[in-house]
């Protein structure tokens, strides 16, 4: 029988810093069911698809908001969180091997990814597609 030792430790963390510390355990990082909107996997990469689809990896995870959402800093964060989940989950080589749409009629003013890199809300080529599509590969990240 496996010791629990995460009470443990929250019992003599509580009892030696109870004036320093507030000591939380089991916290719930997030809503369950935690679940992407789509899992893309091409099933042919070598038969061509049409624009924006053509931009597909061989594995995609998006997230797709309806027309009466505004992408935010906040989903694009999520999106990488996924990613990340999604990497673990599957034993991935690495993140790069994934690729991240976050799709939406109406984008924040700007997005950014952790002063990495900002973005315009919009797309050079959004007006063709009547809907901004943007996408983000491990590169961007």
């Amino acid at each position: 029988m496996a010791v629990q030792w995460h009470p443990l430790l929250a019992r003599f963390l509580r009892h030696d810093y109870a004036d320093r510390l507030e000591v939380q355990t089991e916290v719930p990082l997030g809503e369950l069911p935690l679940r992407a909107d789509f899992l893309l996997i091409r099933r042919a990469p070598e038969l061509p698809l049409p624009f924006p689809l053509s931009h597909l990896g061989s594995t995609t995870l998006m997230e797709f908001k309806g027309p009466d959402e505004t992408v935010s800093q906040k989903d694009l964060q999520l999106l990488g969180i996924y990613a990340d989940l999604y990497v673990y989950r599957e034993d991935l080589p690495a993140r790069r091997d994934l690729t991240l749409w976050l799709v939406g009629s109406r984008f924040a003013d700007r997005l950014s990814d952790s002063d990495r890199a900002t973005w315009p809300s919009r797309p050079r080529w959004a007006p063709a597609l009547k809907a901004a599509c943007w996408t983000a590969t491990q590169h961007a990240w």
